[in-house]
Order: C-alpha cells, then sequence, then structure tokens
C-alpha cells in the first residue's frame, strides 16, 4: 500500500484504492477526478495514463514483474523529429501497445530507430491517452537525444507473434576543430549577404538569424544546435534529410548546408 495512511487528496481513509504507476495511492473517486483534469500524478506530477480503469492502476491485483532487458524499448519508423519537437502516434499493434504499458511504468522514455545508419533518437512521453479498452495508445512525445544504437535484443509477446525490440544505446557527440570553425563563419557571411539581398521582413530576418545563432558562439554544442535548426529549413528527399540529421560529423552537416544557402545566394544575386 503506502506509508501514507490518508488520501493526500480528500485527506481521508482510503477508499477503493488505487495505485499510480510512480507509486502513488489515492482513492479511486478521487484519481479519477483529478486524471479528469490532469494527466499526471498530483503527488509528483509524473504523466501517467488517464483511463481508471487500466490494468496498471490497480493495487487490487498483483504486482506484475517488470521486463528486464538491456536496453530500452523500441519502435521501428521511418521518421525525422528534430531536436525538441513533438509529435503525435497511434500505437496500435500488440507489440507497441506492449511497450507504452512498460514505458509507463517506468521512465517514460523510449527509443524510435528510423533504421538509418544505426543512428536513433530517444523520445519523452509528453501525453499519452488509451482509447478502445486499451487497444490504441495516442502518444505525444518529444526527441530529447540523438543516440548511435550498438546492440538490439528481442523479447517475445504472449500469445502473439509480435515480438518487442530493445536498443542498447550511446549518445552522439558532434566533434567540433577548427575547420567546423571555419564553416561556421563562412556559413555567417553567406546568411549575412542573403539578408542584405533579399527583401525580409523584420520578423523573417530574425528568425534566420536567431536559427544561425550569433558569431561569436563557438561552443561545440550551440555550433550542433544552430546547425540541426537550419537544415531544417533545407527542403531535402527524405533519405538525404535523415542522413544528415542523424550525421555524427558536425562538419557534414554545416557543409551540405553552406553549399545549399551558397547556391541559393548565386541564385539571388543572379536574378
Amino acid at each position: 500500500m503506502s506509508q501514507q495512511e490518508n488520501c493526500s487528496i480528500c485527506f481521508e481513509g482510503y477508499e477503493d484504492p488505487v495505485k499510480l504507476p510512480c507509486n502513488h495511492v489515492f482513492c479511486r473517486e478521487c484519481i479519477e477526478v483529478a486524471l479528469e483534469q490532469r494527466q499526471s500524478c498530483p503527488m509528483c506530477r509524473r504523466l501517467c495514463c488517464n483511463y481508471i480503469n487500466s490494468r496498471f492502476l490497480s493495487i487490487a491485483e498483483p504486482e506484475e514483474i517488470m521486463h528486464e532487458h538491456q536496453g530500452e524499448p523500441c519502435f521501428i519508423y521511418r521518421i525525422t523529429i528534430h531536436q525538441n519537437a513533438q509529435t503525435q502516434f497511434n500505437f496500435f499493434e500488440k507489440r507497441y501497445v506492449e511497450m507504452i504499458t512498460e514505458v509507463l511504468k517506468k521512465n517514460l522514455t523510449f527509443i524510435i530507430d528510423p533504421q538509418y545508419n544505426d543512428c536513433c533518437m530517444r523520445v519523452k512521453l509528453i501525453e499519452c491517452i488509451p482509447v478502445h479498452q486499451h487497444q490504441i495508445y495516442v502518444c505525444t512525445v518529444q526527441n530529447i537525444e540523438r543516440l548511435r544504437i550498438i546492440g538490439i535484443s528481442e523479447r517475445q509477446i504472449k500469445d502473439t507473434d509480435s515480438k518487442l525490440k530493445y536498443a542498447t544505446t550511446q549518445s552522439i557527440i558532434d566533434n567540433f576543430d577548427q575547420e567546423s570553425l571555419v564553416l561556421y563563419q563562412k556559413l555567417h557571411t553567406c546568411i549575412d549577404k542573403m539578408i542584405q539581398i533579399l527583401t525580409l521582413n523584420d520578423n523573417a530576418k530574425n528568425q534566420l538569424l536567431t536559427m544561425a545563432g550569433k558569431k561569436d558562439e563557438i561552443q561545440p554544442d550551440k555550433i550542433s544546435k544552430h546547425s540541426l535548426e537550419l537544415l531544417q529549413t533545407i527542403q531535402m528527399c527524405e533519405n538525404g534529410l535523415l542522413k544528415w540529421y542523424y550525421s555524427t560529423d558536425l562538419n557534414g552537416r554545416l557543409g551540405v548546408i553552406l553549399k545549399h544557402y551558397e547556391s541559393y545566394l548565386n541564385y539571388c544575386q543572379n536574378q
């Protein structure tokens, strides 16, 4: 149960108590009302499912044994979600419904593997709503980290032919050197010239300069961030965008952006 003797919502003894994934316990009626207002625990604010009859909310059932595997649950899907950006998925396959149930019980993060260059992204659940008696989960996720896959394991889903994958990963760290700085400075020079030639309103100018960053920002993490944001402005084919977005090579990203912007600058100058 809980070390507390009373429900922290009504401050009275528990009536038909239920437990959230974070292990906080409340009266069923109290938490049902609370979850209708906000999909998070009233105590710790951890995200949780708002469907009160969810099998992992009730403490009347025995504790399920968590599946211990190396790595994190992994969703295979060919998509690019840019750094810190959010997107929505409808999970309905048995293996991914199982994955989301597991993620809700643990740290609210999982891996999305676009199966490109052995690179992937770690995403965090921002919102999770089950529908049709937990046959579908509508999930909003945010990309929080780029990673490289170093290992994959599988787990058979009970009573099905499906398997849930688990990815072991390591962080991607951009290498910053003198060549990176030269490319970054060339890119700024190119952007400055474009702004002088193009008829842009102040909002458009500020947006471009914000994405490019300040000329004196030579910290690797800032240049990496700006290169990813600028890359989003380039209209490329899916595979090309994936290639450069997931690349560990900062110079490669800066180089392809500079080439694109120089071509556009030449086009503008010749008009």
